[in-house]
């Protein structure tokens, strides 16, 4: 089982004061700047094996966000703050490290991606080695979900649960609660001034790829199921299909199904 990294967010107080002597001695200058598309991860989704048995294939997916934003690590950040420029700098977080990248407005995360992939938007990173990368949830709109679909959800989920002959499909309404921010999504990259063609891909996966956990698991889908249309996941409904959608909910909007990758030129 791979563990998580987890980083120190203190500054021992010889290195805090030498990192301020620095800045009260230093000119400031204009910190190095990279600029990166960002995409739609291009892989399938691979099916979810629950600890209950179901494997779960989800068939198609969106997710609504918006306020992209690419983190290093705090002890580093807190010796170069005076090289960030008053837009770039983020005075807030701890867990996931300091704002030093951006990638503004709003987008849709949609599996499977179009083809040819179409960039969620560009970032504006400063040089540094990336941690981590942090969204705030959003909702879909009438122009952004597929003919039949509700708008007005943060994520509209659609796929089979399978175990043995059995088959659940099902359709999850998913709505985080207003400016829900997810904090901490792993982005391990070295990021060098003068980097060219740098393209990034934000990914989600229903497996966290470090412990093997899933978001559907504990569900029984057998209790779920109807004969007669696919189950509805949503917040409104039967007690054990709330339930359901509360405790899949909560997963979903943690760091531990989310990444963001370094695609090749």
């Amino acid at each position: 089982m791979l563990k998580r990294p987890i980083f120190s967010l203190r500054l021992a107080p010889a290195a805090l004061t030498a990192a301020l002597s620095l800045a009260a001695c230093a000119e400031p200058s204009e910190a190095p700047r990279v600029q990166a598309a960002v995409l739609p991860d291009a892989d399938m989704l691979a099916p979810a094996a629950t600890n209950t048995g179901w494997s779960v294939r989800l068939e198609r997916v969106q997710i609504a966000a918006r306020a992209l934003e690419f983190t290093i690590r705090g002890e580093e950040h807190s010796a170069l703050d005076w090289l960030v420029p008053s837009a770039y700098a983020h005075p807030g977080h701890t867990q996931g490290g300091e704002v030093t990248g951006v990638m503004p407005g709003a987008f849709v995360l949609t599996y499977p991606a179009p083809q040819p992939a179409t960039p969620l938007g560009e970032a504006t990173l400063i040089a540094g080695d990336y941690e981590g990368a942090n969204f705030t949830f959003s909702q879909l709109t009438a122009a952004d979900v597929m003919a039949g679909d509700p708008a007005g959800h943060t994520a509209i989920l659609v796929g089979t649960a399978t175990r043995e002959q059995e088959s659940v499909p099902f359709t999850m309404l998913l709505d985080a609660p207003g400016d829900r921010q997810l904090i901490g999504a792993p982005f391990r990259q070295s990021v060098q001034s003068g980097a060219q063609e740098l393209r990034l891909a934000l990914r989600f996966s229903p497996t966290d790829r470090f412990e093997g956990k899933t978001i559907f698991d504990d569900i029984d889908f057998a209790a779920l199921a109807s004969p007669d249309q696919p189950v509805i996941l949503s917040s409104e409904g039967e007690p054990e299909v709330v339930e359901a959608y509360n405790l899949i909910r909560r997963r979903f909007l943690t760091s531990d199904y989310f990444d963001v990758l370094t695609l090749s030129p």
